[in-house]
Formats: C-alpha cells, sequence, structure tokens
C-alpha cells in the first residue's frame, strides 16, 4: 500500500510540473507571438483610419499618403509598447 502511494504522489509532483511548464510556455507564447501581432494589427487599422481621415479634406477620401499612414503607424506601436 505504501509503495503505491509513493507512486501516486510522484504522479501528482509530475502532474503538477508539467501543467507549471505548459503555462510557461504559454505565456511566453502569447507574450512574444500573438500579443505583439494583434497590436500590430490594431494599429494597422488605426493608422489607415487616420491617415485616410487626414487625406479626406484634400479629395478622395479612400486614399491616403504612406508617409502619414507609416508616422501614425509607428506612434501606435511606440505607445503599446512595441
Amino acid at each position: 500500500m505504501n509503495k503505491i502511494m509513493e507512486r501516486i504522489n510522484k504522479n501528482k509532483n509530475t502532474i503538477i510540473i508539467t501543467t507549471i511548464i505548459l503555462v510557461l510556455i504559454m505565456g511566453i507564447f502569447y507574450w512574444f507571438e500573438l500579443r505583439p501581432s494583434n497590436i500590430k494589427k490594431g494599429c494597422a487599422i488605426w493608422a489607415i483610419d487616420k491617415a485616410i481621415n487626414q487625406y479626406g479634406n484634400y479629395g478622395d477620401s479612400k486614399k491616403y499618403q504612406p508617409a502619414v499612414y507609416d508616422d501614425y503607424f509607428e506612434r501606435c506601436l511606440r505607445e503599446k509598447g512595441l
């Protein structure tokens, strides 16, 4: 009976350690892969809207100047910490 309890405790420790490692790996993946990707997507949409609104004063509202877009995109990335 004592050997069975030791085996169960060893399995519990293995499961706990495996769970902690998986959570750390998922956290690192989120922080370095998904988070920057989502920030870049959001900044791109925001920068296009801002650039179109600024260019809209000059005529066609679906056009924008790439330099203006780049400025807004870089500003957004800096504000979000990238």
